[in-house]
């Protein structure tokens, strides 16, 4: 009978649905603790790492040092690129991109946010200079390494909500 409601069918069909509402509220109130944190202590220090050793030939590198997730953005403050170690001779030359795909060895110009032209290379930047929001990711394109060395790439940045200033100080 085309009349009749398959009792078994509604309940797994309330049950799913509540399942699924289960894990949206579970993720929106990590989202609300993370929000209320960052309006009581401020924003979230993220470690920034990745390391590759060159192929023989010195191809070019490209070091993903990754990106925030939705609904987060970061503030990169510091970089530190060169060898594993500061005493380690480590020629080339290294651009910073940012970019929502994968880096490639030739990254297009505008993804390109800033260049050390000599290794090591330490750089320092003020709020806001370089800005990455889920989906980009902060790569290292090292270019013409030394053959067969160990090239690193670290520093910090802040993770915070992805929303204006003014909403998150107002009360």
């Amino acid at each position: 009978m085309s009349d009749e409601i398959d009792l078994g069918f509604l309940f797994k069909l309330g049950v799913n649905l509540n399942s699924s509402l289960e894990q949206m509220n579970k993720r929106l109130a990590h989202i609300e603790a993370l929000e209320a944190a960052y309006e009581e202590r401020g924003p979230v220090r993220v470690a920034l790492r990745a390391a590759e050793a060159s192929d023989a030939s010195g191809a070019a590198i490209v070091l993903d040092l990754g990106g925030p997730a939705h609904g987060r953005l970061w503030e990169v403050r510091r970089l530190v690129i060169g060898g594993v170690a500061w005493s380690s001779t480590a020629a080339g030359t290294a651009l910073i991109v940012t970019g929502s795909g994968t880096a490639s060895s030739a990254p297009p110009l505008p993804d390109v946010v800033d260049e050390a032209a000599s290794l090591p290379k330490v750089s320092f930047y003020s709020s806001g200079q370089i800005v990455l929001r889920n989906p980009a990711h902060l790569y290292i394109v090292i270019d013409s390494p030394t053959a067969s060395t160990t090239y690193a790439a670290g520093g910090e940045a802040f993770d915070m909500p992805d929303r204006p200033t003014r909403a998150v100080f107002e009360r």
